[in-house]
């Protein structure tokens, strides 16, 4: 059996007790970030949901003329 010593990945040296520490704080960072938008997410679920529908009708309304679809001039006034 060949039994020989493990080199060692990385050096422990400063640069790599910093990335060490760093990577820590990105990833606290991420954490928070993520719970924000988590937060953010169920307070505006309800609102988000009635703007994609605002979008949704004014996209209809914009593509009415390309469409050359015929509409009064009262509902052409409304637009």
């Amino acid at each position: 059996m060949i039994s020989r010593p493990i080199q060692r990945q990385l050096e422990d040296s400063e640069a790599n007790r910093n990335f060490a520490g760093s990577t820590q704080t990105g990833t606290d960072g991420m954490m928070v970030a993520m719970v924000f938008t988590f937060i953010v997410n169920l307070v505006m679920a309800g609102a988000l949901g009635h703007m994609i529908g605002w979008i949704n009708t004014l996209q209809l309304i914009i593509h009415l003329p390309m469409l050359r679809i015929l509409i009064p001039a009262n509902v052409s006034v409304f637009f």
